[in-house]
């Protein structure tokens, strides 16, 4: 019988009061009643923490479906001071972590909070390894974690690895359908002529440029990529 791990370990540096008294918040349990939350010493006589609609970590409470781990994190985790880690430059710190297998979304889920809330300006990042306690085919890998107060990006070895099988063999069609691009540029109607030289991947960013300039539009046109030629093709839409 063999023995599966999701390993990671990394910290969130240079924790404030404040923001240690939040993080420490957002890791109690909590027993839910409608939308009002109750630690166990704050629970009324009047409720039953067997009614609860859900009891869990207060971190974990706003997500849909909330996890079913109870009062488990789902990943180990200490605050310390960086006592026993001279010279990292990390002060006093949250140290996330694993014995054998933890989740790298719940981790993401607070520190995306942490972010928007304390540090908008930052990103943060988190790499974990996949190992088998025998050495099984297919059962090693690994990923990251790209943290900002926006958004939570994935990347896995998994996804790295079929697109390259699916690129390698899209090259091997010399015959298959062109491919085709939108790209998007600034038209100037009081010059008669771009209002920049900056092609655009994504319209909705050309229309907030646009949007800051007088008597200017968007234009669309199409990028073919036809298989074996020299030479991009280009289409005005």
């Amino acid at each position: 019988m063999a023995n599966n791990y999701l390993e990671f370990s990394e910290v969130l540096p240079k924790l404030t009061p404040e923001e240690e008294a939040w993080l420490q918040e957002q890791l109690q349990t909590v027993h839910v009643f409608d939308d009002r939350q109750y630690t166990e010493e704050e629970l009324p006589e009047e409720l039953n923490s067997a009614d609860a609609d859900w009891f869990g970590i207060r971190a974990w409470a706003d997500l849909d479906p909330r996890p079913d781990y109870g009062d488990e994190f789902g990943f180990c985790c200490a605050f310390d001071d960086g006592a026993e880690c001279p010279g990292t430059g990390w002060g006093r710190h949250l140290w996330f972590y694993t014995d054998e297998w933890g989740y790298p979304e719940l981790v993401a889920h607070l520190v995306r909070k942490f972010l928007k809330r304390f540090r908008p300006e930052e990103c943060w990042t988190l790499s974990y390894g996949v190992t088998c306690s025998k050495p099984r085919v297919g059962e090693f890998g690994g990923g990251a974690v790209f943290v900002t107060a926006d958004a939570v990006e994935y990347f896995s070895d998994g996804d790295f690895l079929e697109k390259a099988r699916e690129a390698f063999e899209r090259a091997k069609q010399p015959d298959r359908e062109p491919t085709t691009e939108r790209r998007f540029v600034l038209y100037d109607f009081d010059s008669g002529d771009l209002a920049s030289t900056r092609v655009y991947d994504d319209a909705q960013e050309a229309a907030m440029d646009a949007d800051l300039l007088d008597n200017v539009m968007v234009v669309g046109f199409t990028l073919e990529h036809t298989p074996g030629a020299s030479n991009t093709e280009k289409k005005g839409a």
